[in-house]
């Protein structure tokens, strides 16, 4: 069988009429490559490691494999996914003036490289290829790392209440006893009930993990300054007067009041 027949795999002519002239030579036998690994195949994308590609098209230099694959990302040709650990995964962008990527007439082959017998793979709604392995659209031209940054994890309600107590000096296992009493109280932790919190120590002349600690040892789900009442901590002694107008005076004999006793 004559290996050498035209027409194994085909490529647009609008990539030689109108992108040719802006490729350069490496950048060519890249795209040639991804073709042949992904149309070829009848493939939406396949996954070429750099040395593979410095075997298939002579480059001898990761740097310029490197620049030649942004070059065609930067023209609209391909698309491209970094994959932590693993090689990067190229597909081919049909229409790079609209950045979508149809799939092959004939589905997407197995992981095993042939092609499937059954089964067509639907278009994406938006740019992008199919991930058939878990029916995802992917973008295009998204690096899977950026991806993922944007995608990251939110962290959950405790973690946010510990870092928000975190900020106010507050942490460790007097963190974890605070939202374990406000939990039990039904009193979520916000920005507003740490900032009175942390008001009110101030007028006591204590910090906010000191308040906080006072609170846990009460069993309080909050602090304010008047729960302390005649209480000290500190110089929270001056908070509240002593011998004040509402506090009784013990009588004299006779039942007489001295003057400043009773103001």
């Amino acid at each position: 069988m004559n290996e050498f027949i035209p027409n194994s795999f085909q490529i647009a002519n609008a990539v030689i009429d109108e992108y040719l002239s802006q490729m350069s030579g490496n950048a060519l036998k890249c795209y040639i490559l991804i073709v042949r690994k992904t149309r070829g195949w009848q493939k939406t994308h396949d996954s070429l490691s750099i040395s593979q590609i410095q075997k298939y098209t002579g480059i001898k230099k990761e740097e310029t494999v490197q620049k030649a694959i942004n070059e065609l990302v930067d023209l609209g040709l391909i698309g491209k996914q970094s994959r932590i650990g693993l090689p990067n995964e190229y597909f081919l962008i049909s229409d790079p003036k609209k950045g979508v990527t149809p799939p092959p007439k004939n589905g997407v082959p197995p992981e095993n490289g042939g092609p499937p017998k059954k089964g067509v793979t639907p278009p994406p709604k938006m740019g992008g290829h199919i991930n058939t392995k878990y029916k995802k659209q992917i973008s295009t031209n998204v690096d899977i790392n950026t991806a993922r940054e944007e995608t990251a994890k939110k962290p959950t309600k405790h973690e946010a209440d510990l870092a928000l107590l975190a900020e106010h000096g507050i942490a460790g296992q007097i963190a974890e006893d605070f939202l374990t009493i406000r939990k039990a109280k039904r009193q979520p932790l916000t920005e507003t009930a740490m900032r009175l919190i942390a008001a009110d120590a101030e007028k006591c002349g204590m910090t906010a993990a000191q308040a906080v600690e006072y609170a846990i040892g009460n069993g309080w789900g909050s602090f304010r300054a008047e729960w302390l009442k005649n209480k000290t901590f500190g110089n929270a002694g001056r908070a509240v007067k002593q011998n004040s107008i509402n506090d009784i005076p013990v009588p004299m004999k006779g039942g007489a009041y001295l003057a400043k006793d009773v103001l």
